[in-house]
């Protein structure tokens, strides 16, 4: 029976970056109350169970990839087309630089990423895992990718999952990240967002990869697997503002993993 890395969505809040001149003098509840006015948005975080650590990439999963020059099949198992054209415009952007080729096939076809729009939060398998679920059921699911959700922050949920589906994992526990989490303000505001304990929040927030069992490139806080922090979270008030496009390191990394053939 196999194991599988799920990536799943919640929310997290992001704030503005302006630091109050004693920081650390704040107490939980004074913390909370600063970030009560902040805007909402998406956040992948990953469900992990039971699964050995064993990657390599910009931060992904040995034995999940790909094989280069591979023709993905992709089909949608709901939605309307609007959401599939959206889906289809900016997935594409990964093949410009990764020896992949997508094929979009018809609902009853054969298809290794299967796509729904039906399920809660926005999620992937990752990498050749999404081989592994029925031909019904869903390897990704988008929620949010209604017609008035704006263009660009669909467009970087797309690139994000579809990074996940080519075996990449999120950049914010990259082994080289310099920052400092406040980890005792950090468990109190995921229990209070989200009732998470702290095995959740270590896994899914705390914890880095180790150096030993990853290869990876250098840290891009730029990349598209990064999401927003708000600077609550981070010790000396640093923040890391949200993205919507690949990275130069993106890129780069992803052209690594599948290279391209002369």
């Amino acid at each position: 029976m196999k194991n599988y890395l799920l990536l799943s969505c919640v929310l997290l809040f992001s704030c503005s970056t302006e630091s109050p001149e004693s920081p650390r003098e704040l107490t939980m509840g004074e913390k909370m109350a600063k970030m009560e006015s902040c805007d909402i948005e998406n956040i992948c975080t990953t469900i992990e169970p039971e699964m050995s650590r064993n990657q390599t990439g910009r931060v992904s999963y040995k034995g999940l990839y790909w094989k280069p020059g591979q023709t993905i099949k992709i089909k949608f198992i709901d939605g309307v087309s609007y959401q599939h054209d959206r889906v289809k415009k900016y997935a594409s952007e990964w093949t410009k630089y990764a020896n992949l080729k997508f094929e979009w096939v018809e609902p009853n076809a054969y298809a290794e990423i299967k796509i729904s729009f039906k399920g809660k939060g926005n999620w992937s398998l990752v990498g050749i895992n999404s081989e592994d679920t029925r031909q019904n059921e869903p390897s990704m699911n988008f929620s949010n990718l209604s017609k008035n959700y704006n263009e660009e922050e669909g467009g970087e949920v797309i690139l994000h999952e579809f990074g996940h589906a080519l075996g990449l994992e999120h950049e914010l526990q990259h082994p080289l990240k310099s920052f400092q989490w406040d980890i005792p303000f950090v468990y109190y505001y995921y229990d209070y967002r989200y009732k998470w304990n702290k095995e959740k929040v270590d896994l899914n927030v705390i914890n880095k990869f180790s150096i030993n069992e990853v290869d990876y490139d250098a840290f891009d806080k730029e990349s598209i697997m990064m999401y927003s922090i708000p600077s609550g979270l981070i010790l000396d008030y640093i923040s890391f503002s949200r993205t919507y496009k690949l990275s130069q390191g993106d890129k780069k990394s992803i052209a690594k993993i599948y290279p391209k053939t002369n």
